[in-house]
């Protein structure tokens, strides 16, 4: 983008110029953004997870009657209310 001759050259038109410029050699340079070489191994490898059947079969995540009794979960109760009172004891 070229101004015209009789145009008159402004501080304006010098920044757009200067710009013009900058971006026409950007364009012309190759920048390599990213290489990855190809004798290292991807790093987008996720770990493997245990199929459903088996979980099942494992009964990993069985809790038994006996672990459920709102009994057994009292003291974490009571230890959990104690920490948010200091929480908000502190805020004060």
């Amino acid at each position: 983008m070229q101004p015209p001759k009789d145009a008159q050259i402004t501080p304006n038109n010098q920044i757009v110029n200067q710009l013009d410029n900058q971006t026409k050699q950007q364009q012309n340079e190759r920048v390599i953004v990213c290489h990855r070489n190809p004798l290292q191994p991807n790093k987008k490898h996720f770990k493997k997870l245990m199929p459903h059947s088996k979980r099942n079969r494992l009964k990993l995540f069985y809790v038994s009657k006996e672990n459920k009794k709102f009994s057994n979960y009292l003291p974490l109760h009571e230890l959990w209310k104690k920490y948010i009172e200091d929480l908000i004891e502190g805020q004060k």
